[in-house]
């Protein structure tokens, strides 16, 4: 279940002595404003609105990075369970999630299963098949979460009746619990009120794309407003659009002071950000990287100095 944490016991954690003095208005604040939770592994969780539990931190099964690496797809799947990752995203319909489960011997229940509808799946058949052939593929009778890529707002009646179309059809496999919760990919600010307006069941998830290269105050406005409906925010993208993100020079300052990658720096500070955080990777050693994450904490510099990497004010 989510831990709320105190402002000091955040402090306490992050091994900082004074550290709130340091705040001022800067985009840092944005810190304070999202989720102060206590990631301890694994095993922490977030509770949607509707009650299901979803752990703050997954593996994001992408066919692009699995298939860029040139290992086995479903190895690198499997190294990911046996790591630790009790959440797997996948991509489309992808057999290495459902091989890989397999293979872990892994009860059903102790993982957390997501599909990404394909971008193609703009119509209720379309929508169907993606879904039925999730669960073929993935192993599986029911998912625990099934997430649709909103369509751009090129005029108002075009994305709004495509959205409206697809999300009723997500919100009819909810209610028949083929799927126990649903959400959207990259619904924006200005599309917001539109969709939520033709919702009967208002999302559980929005998927946005926000990293240390992202951080913006209209951003973060939008963070609070999605908040305040209790729809959770997640990303895939905390390492930041192109691979040589990680090798920013404030996440590698910071990386070296704890000894650790600019990408596990990333994302721990998407993690303590409050944001469900969901890493991507293409090898094994990757996987491996990338789930040892918890055996340090950012200070209140630290936080201070990645949230700022990306400032328009500086430009």
């Amino acid at each position: 279940m989510q831990n709320t944490m105190t402002r000091r016991e955040f402090v306490k954690i992050a091994s900082v002595v004074g550290g709130s003095m340091l705040l001022g208005t800067s985009l840092f604040n944005s810190a304070f404003a999202a989720p102060r939770v206590n990631i301890q592994g694994f095993f922490s969780t977030q509770k949607l609105y509707n009650g299901v539990e979803i752990p703050f931190y997954g593996f994001n099964s992408c066919k692009k990075a699995l298939s860029v690496a040139g290992e086995k797809s479903t190895q690198v799947v499997l190294e990911a369970l046996q790591s630790g990752y009790k959440y797997v995203q996948v991509h489309d319909a992808s057999r290495e999630a459902g091989d890989s489960f397999v293979l872990s011997q892994m009860p059903r229940q102790d993982i957390f299963l997501a599909l990404r509808l394909p971008k193609d799946a703009t119509t209720d058949e379309k929508v169907i098949a993606a879904f039925n052939e999730g669960l073929a593929k993935m192993k599986t009778d029911y998912l625990d979460l099934v997430l649709v890529e909103i369509p751009q707002a090129q005029g108002r009646a075009s994305w709004l009746e495509v959205a409206t179309e697809v999300w009723q059809t997500l919100e009819d496999l909810y209610k028949q619990k083929r799927v126990r919760a649903i959400g959207v990919v990259d619904l924006q600010a200005e599309q917001f009120n539109d969709f939520i307006e033709t919702c009967e069941i208002k999302p559980m998830i929005n998927q946005l794309n926000i990293s240390p290269f992202t951080s913006s105050h209209t951003l973060k406005t939008y963070i609070e407003r999605l908040q305040h409906h209790k729809i959770v925010v997640s990303t895939t993208t905390a390492l930041g659009d192109f691979e040589g993100s990680v090798y920013d020079p404030i996440l590698q300052k910071v990386a070296q002071k704890h000894n650790k990658t600019g990408g596990q720096v990333a994302l721990r500070w998407s993690l303590q950000m409050g944001y469900i955080t969901l890493a991507t990777a293409g090898t094994i050693e990757q996987v491996k990287e990338y789930a040892d994450i918890f055996s340090f904490a950012l200070d209140v510099r630290d936080m201070k100095a990645i949230s700022n990497i990306y400032n328009p004010k500086k430009k």
